[in-house]
């Protein structure tokens, strides 16, 4: 029924659930270890999909477009945005009035659906101008947050004993034929190349995932801080900046500081500040990476969400709205403390 809750599994030589693979990565991926119908997956929740209406975008993708043109020139411009704008959240005002009227109603084949990730609120996407990062010769699908005319698909009967109009039945086989492709939404036999754990002497860059902002080391009236930048750009993630990267380093030996024992105190202590140093000799720079989730001895996956442990003060490193370039007109370097209660999530 519209709109159920439904998970995504692939039958092929795989034989695995669909799951979208991290917070701040818009692939959904195929994990065969993850788990099959027989041993569902840890991460169950990962998995789900709630079966959607076809929303409309036509003035929704006007609004894009003129917003990507770049800044009004002038008022008939300014006017122009504004009207293309009401009309945006209009269609979405609609697109809301038609969910609520479809609720309830049977799932036909030959409809038009889309799939919403719980987890992540995207839609599932494709792009039939980009060509998949590595099958280049299939398009790329992705979660999108407002999704827009790849995120429709025809549900259609895999077996000829269903035909169009037939009602879905739980437990049917079904392909998901995007509108606006030529190609059906398949699995991918080739294995993501980013996925093996951090290991020393990777580079990583440090993304708080509540801030939606860089861990970065600048510096500022010549001297060194470490923040959270704030970046304007339209998306947080895609800022690229050279000094948002860090590089991984084991400690081989963690013995114990007398000269840092001051560091040490109850949770009534004054909040430590994080900052750099010129050598990574000192015991003080030894971070754990605390992960959210249960895990035993394994590595720790690219994107994954962790937290920073400061084994020295038994501390978490967390985010402050306080500027460290406060006298700017627009600050953008947020300090960076640590104290014991847990506040923070990196990614």
């Amino acid at each position: 029924m519209l709109w159920c809750v439904t998970m995504l599994y692939i039958r092929s030589q795989v034989d695995k659930y669909v799951l979208y693979y991290r917070l701040v990565d818009d692939r959904c991926v195929v994990q065969p270890e993850a788990g099959d119908t027989n041993n569902p997956p840890k991460k169950f929740r990962d998995c789900l999909f709630k079966i959607c209406p076809m929303n409309r975008y036509a003035a929704q993708k006007q609004f894009w477009a003129a917003q990507r043109s770049g800044v009004p020139s002038s008022a008939p411009d300014t006017v122009l945005l504004k009207k293309l704008h009401h009309a945006a959240e209009l269609e979405k005002k609609q697109n809301d009035n038609e969910y609520k009227k479809q609720l309830g109603v049977e799932i036909q084949y030959g409809n038009v659906i889309q799939l919403l990730h719980i987890k992540s609120n995207k839609y599932l996407t494709v792009n039939k101008r980009l060509p998949a990062l590595l099958e280049k010769n299939a398009m790329r699908v992705a979660l999108d947050m407002a999704g827009n005319e790849g995120s429709w698909f025809y549900i259609s009967p895999f077996y000829k004993l269903r035909q169009s109009g037939d009602s879905v039945v739980v437990g049917d086989k079904v392909v998901l034929n995007p509108v606006n492709a030529g190609q059906p939404l398949h699995a991918s036999n080739y294995d993501l190349i980013d996925n093996p754990g951090c290991k020393e002497g990777d580079v990583v860059r440090l993304f708080h995932a509540e801030e939606q902002k860089f861990l970065t080391c600048d510096e500022y009236k010549k001297q060194q801080y470490v923040f959270l930048r704030t970046t304007g750009r339209t998306s947080a993630t895609a800022a690229t900046s050279s000094k948002a990267l860090w590089e991984v380093e084991i400690d081989k030996d963690t013995s114990n500081d007398a000269m840092r024992n001051k560091l040490r105190g109850a949770p009534t202590s004054a909040v430590y500040c994080l900052v750099s140093v010129p050598h990574g000799h000192d015991v003080a720079t030894i971070f754990e990476l605390d992960p959210t989730t249960m895990t035993r001895d394994a590595y720790v996956p690219r994107n994954s969400y962790v937290r920073l442990h400061h084994l020295c003060t038994n501390t978490w490193v967390h985010s402050t709205s306080i500027p460290i370039d406060k006298e700017e007109d627009r600050p953008i370097m947020n300090k960076v403390s640590h104290y014991n209660i847990i506040t923070a999530c990196f990614q």
